[in-house]
């Protein structure tokens, strides 16, 4: 688990660095709890119909994790596309496709 939180991106493209068969996704959600309301930028992985919030060291099934997130406009990275927008825009995301 990261050790703050605001890192997504980082922990998401460490994540599918080590386990490289596991697609990147960024989206937008929507906060619960006491975030609750506030739209905000996510990256989560997923293999298998799993989701995993690499922050929080969270998995679910990837479409009740999508559901809850109320997450919209989700792209989704290959390993080697992940690697290639992480050298072309020198930052690990969210990426400008």
């Amino acid at each position: 688990m990261a050790d703050e939180l605001g890192q997504c991106y980082v922990e998401a493209a460490r994540w599918q660095r080590d386990n490289p068969d596991w697609i990147l996704c960024h989206g937008t959600c929507l906060g619960i709890g006491p975030i609750a309301g506030i739209w905000f930028g996510h990256a989560w992985c997923e293999r298998d119909g799993i989701a995993r919030d690499c922050e929080l060291g969270l998995e679910l099934p990837a479409l009740l994790f999508r559901s809850v997130g109320n997450a919209t406009d989700v792209i989704e990275y290959t390993h080697i596309e992940a690697v290639e927008r992480m050298l072309r825009f020198e930052h690990y995301g969210p990426w400008e496709d």
